[in-house]
């Protein structure tokens, strides 16, 4: 009984994600051109496509992470969440930025899907800002919160459906719909660090805004997005130069954690 209550509420949690941008996407198809629905088609794929080597990182240190934070406490344990936090977010967002470098050639084999890119820009970077949260939902799954976690990831698809409805119901642009996800994501990440510091560090007043959001990685992705959606071409330059100055150290280390994977894959063993 018990492991089929864990596996409805994983289910749920799984479920919420998949349907936010199902639900994303339905709005678009509902409410514009078909021609449009297409553009916005393209740019959540190849958001999607793009997440796909993180996702199977993820998948191999899954059942390693649960292993380890399972008989871990205290200062400890907030270490190791902190760690995977930053590697995590540091990857994805460096991700993003790569690919973002990258999209105009893209665009050289496919130009009839230019219109496409400011909706892969607001995708991409709200599943980068919900990357932060990967070492807690971890940890939550590790002692056995999965109801928890599920409910939090279906707080986050109700809100993603109203912010969806609102945005669509005004008729801005077709892109803009994607503001749903990345408000939902937003949200989410705060409710999931609200928890942690309620249950694992006991101190709800120790909630930390910075801690949520690595600012040195959010304040460059919300310069990169600006500069694409208002259509400023200096911002975005602007916004990988901060990402480098301001991530120097944090890349560094995380390029020198990416050899040692590599050269010790066994690592990934539980």
């Amino acid at each position: 009984m018990s492991l089929l209550k864990s596996g409805l509420a994983l289910l749920l949690y799984s479920a919420s994600f998949y349907f936010i941008m199902i639900i994303t996407r339905t709005f678009v198809s509902y409410y514009y051109r078909v021609e449009d629905l297409g553009f916005f088609s393209f740019a959540l794929s190849l958001a999607q496509a793009v997440f796909l080597a993180l996702d199977t990182i993820s998948f191999l240190i899954f059942p390693k992470l649960i292993n380890r934070f399972k008989y871990q406490q205290g200062a400890q344990l907030y270490s190791q969440v902190e760690v995977v936090r930053k590697n995590y977010t540091i990857a994805a967002y460096l991700l993003i930025f790569g690919f973002m470098l990258g999209f105009p050639v893209v665009m050289l084999f496919l130009p009839e899907y230019a219109s496409s890119y400011k909706s892969f820009a607001l995708l991409a970077i709200s599943m980068a800002m919900l990357s932060s949260s990967f070492g807690i939902s971890t940890l939550l799954i590790a002692f056995n919160r999965e109801l928890l976690l599920g409910k939090i990831a279906f707080a986050a698809l109700a809100i993603n459906f109203l912010i969806a409805w609102i945005l669509a119901k005004f008729s801005v642009s077709f892109f803009m719909i994607g503001f749903a996800p990345l408000i939902a994501y937003f949200v989410y990440s705060l409710m999931l660090e609200y928890f942690y510091n309620a249950i694992f560090i006991e101190k709800k007043r120790n909630f930390s805004f910075k801690r949520v959001f690595n600012f040195r990685l959010l304040v460059p992705a919300l310069l990169l997005l600006a500069g694409i959606l208002l259509d400023i071409v200096m911002l975005q330059p602007l916004a990988y130069a901060l990402l480098l100055i301001l991530n120097y150290r944090d890349i560094l280390g995380l390029k020198e954690l990416a050899i040692t994977l590599i050269k010790n894959p066994s690592v990934f063993k539980i």
